[in-house]
């Protein structure tokens, strides 16, 4: 869209393509920080007190349509030398390349497979764990490695495999719950670090992994038995740095 602003950063001006024509004049004599949203307001003040000193400058905002979709834009603000004090606005829409760097950053730290979180998420939160008090944030580390993984993987091809990683993946995040943080670190191995305030916790946690993994899974009309190897370490006790917690698990 394009806008101009008058001194009072009021719009005189408005063209949104696309856009109705009695929507655009609906915005003349509304001032343009109250379209923005509350967070960038002070953003949208350093844009104007630069234009006001002769400069340009953008900044980058969202809208939220009629359908409930957010729109981003890039907004570039330009003084209008006519003595005038007016201020013009060019904004672009950069809704897919927002999305496309969303995207890009989900990625690099998740499992695209799983959609779990990958090995980079899980050392970072061992690291931040290990910083805490222990009694802040009691945790242990548990190791998860599927049993015969490679059996299934070449006898009844990688589409079993992948099923039963993603079977896998949604019963550990099950068993886990919100509390925990379950990953994916690689092959058929998975990690998880869940609240572990005494012993019996990791025991207790261990048993339900177990027994959720046991379960039979269906794949392709039949039905695979599947287990996983389960190694466990107390963060601070078993380690004090994430390579020692992890070789301990």
């Amino acid at each position: 869209y394009t806008m101009i602003l008058d001194d009072r950063h009021e719009v005189v001006f408005c063209h949104s393509p696309g856009t109705a024509l009695e929507a655009d004049n609906a915005l003349r004599g509304v001032s343009w920080l109250s379209l923005l949203p509350a967070e960038d307001r002070p953003e949208g003040l350093r844009v104007l007190a630069s234009v006001a000193d002769g400069r340009r400058a953008n900044l980058t905002t969202h809208h939220v349509d009629a359908q409930g979709n957010i729109r981003w834009f890039d907004v570039i603000a330009s003084p209008i030398s006519d003595g005038t004090r007016r201020t013009m606005l060019v904004a672009r829409d950069i809704t897919h390349q927002k999305a496309s760097e969303a995207h890009a950053l989900w990625m690099a730290r998740h499992d695209p497979l799983t959609g779990l979180p990958n090995r980079t998420v899980l050392q970072d939160e061992v690291e931040a764990r290990l910083a805490q008090d222990v009694h802040d944030c009691p945790s242990a580390l548990l190791l998860v490695d599927i049993d015969n993984f490679k059996i299934i993987n070449d006898t009844l091809g990688h589409d079993a495999g992948d099923a039963l990683l993603c079977t896998f993946a949604e019963r550990l995040a099950g068993a886990v719950g919100p509390q925990g943080l379950v990953s994916r670190t690689g092959g058929d191995e998975f990690a998880l670090l869940v609240p572990a305030a005494r012993p019996a916790d990791i025991d207790r946690t261990g048993e339900q992994l177990d027994a959720s993994l046991r379960e039979p899974f269906l794949y392709d009309g039949r039905l695979l038995e599947c287990s996983a190897s389960i190694g466990a370490s107390v963060l601070h006790e078993d380690g004090a740095t994430r390579s020692e917690v992890m070789k301990s698990a």
